[in-house]
């Protein structure tokens, strides 16, 4: 497997979908086309919506959580921007 896709666990509750993502370089270019070099990396925002009951996880710190939207129930996590690669040679 390599990419972004679906899956399911069980729990108590039942059965519960999950995005999973399989990110090896060559995988990630395949999920999200990319230049996967120094020179073109560029910062980017991730920002992902959840129910109270999940959790979101970046490799960035949290900078807010929304509290739950009143017709949904969901809540936005918002993460710092990721930095931009410097080459110093």
């Amino acid at each position: 497997m390599f990419g972004f896709y679906l899956s399911t666990y069980t729990t108590s509750a039942g059965t519960q979908l999950i995005g999973i993502t399989q990110l090896g370089s060559t995988s990630a270019r395949r999920a999200f086309p990319c230049f996967d070099e120094p020179a073109y990396r560029a910062p980017f925002n991730i920002s992902i919506w959840h129910t109270a009951d999940q959790i979101t996880m970046s490799n960035m710190n949290i900078t807010n959580q929304s509290l739950p939207n009143p017709t949904t129930g969901l809540i936005l996590d918002t993460y710092n921007t990721t930095p931009r690669f410097r080459l110093t040679w």
